[in-house]
C-alpha cells in the first residue's frame, strides 16, 4: 500500500509542530523526590538489627532535585467550560475542573516528568491530575499532563 506523504514530507510537517513547540513553549519548572545524602555514618551501627552502640548513626542532608523543561501551557480557567473539551467529556465522562492546567512537552521533558512529584508554574504549586496521553502527527513525539493546584 502506497503512504499518501513521503517520509521528506512527514519530517518537514513535523518540523513545523517541532517549531510550534519552541516558539510558543514557556518554561515551567519540575521537582522530583528530595534525594537523600548520607554525610556521615557511625562504624558501631548494625544494619541487620537496626541497633547502634554509642549515639547516632547517621546525619541525612535532603538534596532538591529539580530542572526547567519547556512546554506548551493552557490554563483552563481561561476557557469556557461549555465549549472546551465539550465532546472528550462526554466521550470520557470526566468533568476537568476550573482551575486546572494542561501541559504538553517533548520526549526529554516526559521523560523528567514521569517521575515528577510537582511543578511550578507562574508562582504556583500543581500536582499531577491524570495519566500521560502521548500524541504526534505520525508517531507520539509531544506528550500532555493535566495538572491541578496544590493548595
Amino acid at each position: 500500500m502506497a503512504d499518501l506523504f513521503t517520509s521528506s514530507e512527514k519530517s518537514d510537517l513535523e518540523s513545523i509542530f517541532d517549531d510550534l513547540h519552541d516558539t510558543f513553549g514557556r518554561n515551567l519548572i519540575a521537582y522530583k523526590e528530595s534525594k537523600k545524602t548520607v554525610l556521615s555514618t557511625n562504624a558501631d551501627y548494625n544494619f541487620l538489627y537496626n541497633n547502634v552502640r554509642g549515639g547516632a548513626t547517621q546525619t541525612i542532608k535532603n538534596v532538591v532535585q529539580y530542572t526547567t523543561i519547556k512546554a506548551r501551557i493552557l490554563y483552563e480557567d481561561k476557557q469556557r467550560e461549555t465549549l472546551y473539551d465539550r465532546e472528550a467529556n462526554a466521550q470520557i465522562k470526566v468533568d476537568r475542573p476550573v482551575g486546572n492546567v494542561r501541559i504538553k512537552v517533548d520526549y526529554d521533558g516526559y521523560l523528567y516528568l514521569k517521575d515528577s512529584k510537582r511543578i511550578e508554574l507562574d508562582g504556583k504549586t500543581f500536582v499531577f491530575d491524570s495519566d500521560v496521553r502521548p500524541f504526534g502527527l505520525f508517531s507520539p513525539k509531544y506528550y500532555t499532563f493535566y495538572l491541578r493546584p496544590a493548595e
